[in-house]
């Protein structure tokens, strides 16, 4: 799937991103203001306040108690390829920390190999061109959530296997040491199952349901110059698309 980059973000999900960023800062069982409110706060219709609300309820962030009020319920950890990458690919640890989340990480594996014919597919590379490997653990409020594997081209990017991983951004690092533009991401997402090592390294079961999400990033002359996959728990995460028109319009005003 490929996310656009120049898409107009529709109202109500601005709302909700809003909405989001402000639950983070609340405890569960804390309400939220009332949908006249929300309208007042964001100078949008009821019908927009409303299904922002919605769709943070469908992912279980609120939970709506008839004649009583909207609460926040158990928070679940979202990775969302979403509209933010309208302006920005932030990346895992951009978005979790622009939302309040302690975001950390485990380097497994970081070293220089040579691509099999997946990789040069995937990074238009020469057979004898070498790629940089990163295997990482990621850790959202201290608990472990995924495993990512990441391959840049060594070429473009010498000096990245020596690079502390163990904290920040990695697309932070390509963009400012390398002056990398990231402007076009292509997700895909598969069910799998987590394998013995897998299940030790995120604490859960063997065969525990996963989420696997496949990325690709694109430079401004639509050259893949990332590729790599992330093995989430499905019992943590989420994985949201939400796909917009180039001529669609947004209402009201940014937030």
């Amino acid at each position: 799937m490929q996310i656009a980059t120049r898409a107009p973000v529709p109202k109500y999900y601005q709302v909700q991103e809003e909405l989001r960023d402000r639950i983070v800062q609340l405890k569960e069982g804390d309400s939220i203001p009332s949908e006249p409110e929300l309208c007042r706060l964001f100078q949008v219709s009821r019908i927009t306040v409303r299904k922002a609300v919605d769709g943070l309820v469908q992912e279980g962030l609120l939970q709506r108690v008839q004649g009583k009020g909207t609460y926040v319920t158990h928070r679940r950890v979202v990775q969302k390829p979403r509209e933010r990458f309208v302006n920005q690919i932030t990346g895992f640890y951009g978005d979790m920390t622009a939302r309040g989340y302690r975001v950390g990480t485990k380097v497994l594996e970081q070293t220089v190999i040579y691509p099999n014919r997946e990789l040069i597919e995937k990074l238009l590379l020469s057979h004898r061109e070498k790629v940089i490997k990163i295997v990482r653990l990621r850790y959202v409020n201290d608990q472990p959530n995924h495993i990512v594997t990441t391959f840049l081209p060594y070429k473009r990017f010498p000096g990245v296997e020596k690079s502390d991983l163990s904290e920040g951004s990695l697309y932070t690092l390509l963009r400012e040491q390398y002056q990398a533009e990231l402007v076009r991401a292509r997700f895909v997402v598969e069910a799998s199952s987590c394998t013995e090592s897998e299940a030790e390294l995120l604490k859960i079961p063997v065969s525990s349901p996963m989420l696997l999400v496949y990325s690709q990033v694109f430079d401004p002359e639509d050259t893949p110059f990332i590729y790599g996959f992330s093995r989430l728990r499905a019992d943590q995460s989420q994985v949201e698309f939400e796909v917009v028109t180039h001529h669609g319009k947004s209402e009201g005003r940014s937030l």
